[in-house]
């Protein structure tokens, strides 16, 4: 008896899954470009502040500010990269129970169209759980009523 590997495919619907991905990372980059110009202003404006208290170009104070600045974007692209690594993973099984529903649909009308009628059922897991029984029993009640 041979034991088959089930295959692991993220996208099970590119066109849905790939368009929530590409929504989610232009939000991601929404907010760290909202952030990151929101940082800038402040540096910009401590700077000024530096001049308009006299201070020259090469005291330490300015230096300090473009030590932080610098080490503050750091951290905000490589949160960004983190995030987005752990926001790409999250969408992608979230749209894989998305879309693992409507495909099994689509799959059981296409067999029903061929009159090969089965019970339709999702995975464990995937969302819309209650859709299979009502469809289910919907068609047992359809056939049972043409056989009378």
């Amino acid at each position: 008896m041979k034991v088959y590997k089930k295959r692991l495919r993220l996208l099970i619907y590119p066109k849905f899954q790939l368009t929530l991905l590409f929504g989610n990372f232009l939000l991601m980059l929404t907010v760290l470009g909202s952030v990151y110009f929101s940082v800038h202003r402040s540096f910009e404006n401590l700077a000024s502040n530096g001049v308009k208290a006299g201070l020259t170009s090469d005291h330490p104070y300015f230096q300090l500010l473009t030590y932080q600045f610098e080490h503050i974007a750091k951290n905000l692209i490589g949160a960004f990269l983190i995030g987005g690594a752990l926001s790409t993973v999250w969408m992608l099984i979230l749209s894989n129970k998305l879309a693992g529903p409507i495909l099994r649909l689509k799959g059981y009308f296409q067999n029903l169209t061929l009159y090969n009628y089965k019970t339709v059922e999702f995975r464990k897991g995937d969302f819309f759980t209650e859709l299979p029984p009502l469809i289910n029993s919907a068609f047992d009640r359809v056939i049972n009523k043409t056989k009378e």
